[in-house]
């Protein structure tokens, strides 16, 4: 346990040493590899719009909304 608090201590002083730079392009690299395994496009569950998106921007910024309601990842054609 001891050790484990210890390796969390000394990442918590390593995050603070780094510019906001530095932690923001840590960041923007984390959305690009997720994106990566997320399809581009989103789907409307209420009136059936689909629409194109850029998966590692909607991480950063949010997934579109339509019909009042965030727009679903993915589309797999008409719900029988």
């Amino acid at each position: 346990m001891r050790a484990a608090y210890s390796s969390a201590r000394r990442q918590a002083m390593s995050i603070q040493s780094m510019s906001v730079e530095h932690i923001a392009k840590r960041v923007n690299d984390i959305h690009e590899a997720v994106a990566k395994h997320l399809p581009n496009v989103v789907h409307c569950p209420h009136c059936g719009t689909i629409e194109a998106v850029n998966a590692a921007e909607c991480l950063r910024a949010g997934w579109p909304k339509c019909c009042s309601s965030t727009m679903l990842l993915g589309y797999l054609g008409p719900v029988q």
